[in-house]
């Protein structure tokens, strides 16, 4: 049975660091699958930072591939009654060709 979860973190590191008073405090995730003998060994350290400061840190975060790039605004079009275009490009039947 898989059990996921999503979470917001409230209290970063270095806040918990100060409630708990201890300097090696640290969040830690662990690997909730099983998937082999050293499963109880396999966990994460977690960083937990304020909104800005995380986005000041990824800013500077290099990409594995290449930098997506920004595309231009797109540009507004005409909006078009289909139907009536549709209409339009009816003709009516016409004779093609004739048997003599």
């Amino acid at each position: 049975m898989t059990t996921e979860f999503i979470v917001e973190p409230t209290i970063t590191t270095d806040s918990m660091r100060l409630i708990t008073n201890n300097e090696k405090f640290d969040y830690v995730l662990l690997c909730n699958k099983i998937c082999g003998v050293a499963h109880y060994n396999m966990r994460m350290k977690l960083v937990i930072e304020s909104e800005a400061d995380f986005k000041k840190w990824y800013a500077t975060q290099n990409y594995v591939f290449a930098r997506p790039e920004v595309s231009a605004p797109a540009t507004p079009v005409t909006v078009v009654d289909s139907t009536k275009t549709a209409e339009a490009a009816v003709t009516p039947n016409k004779v093609i060709a004739s048997k003599k």
